[in-house]
């Protein structure tokens, strides 16, 4: 009886971890490079884009470079981006 028990608590906290992942929700530190190029390449495209918080998370950023033209970037602006 106690070890059914301790396998269904085990068996609980394993498929709460394993489904509590969601993908893009990690966190990028706010000393990472990738802030500054996001200012970067929203400096050069003309956007002074000063709400960009850090920490973020990797879908945050993906929402703040799909803001940014990338048509208008110029080459070395592409190539980080």
């Amino acid at each position: 009886m106690k070890k059914k028990f301790l396998a269904s608590i085990l068996c609980g906290v394993c498929s709460f971890w394993l489904f509590s992942y969601t993908p893009g929700a990690e966190l990028i530190q706010s000393d990472s490079w990738v802030f500054d190029a996001l200012r970067y390449l929203s400096a050069e495209v003309g956007e002074a884009n000063s709400a960009i918080y850090a920490p973020a998370s990797c879908n945050e950023i993906r929402m703040y470079l799909s803001e940014i033209s990338y048509a208008s970037l110029s080459t070395s602006g592409k190539a980080l981006y």
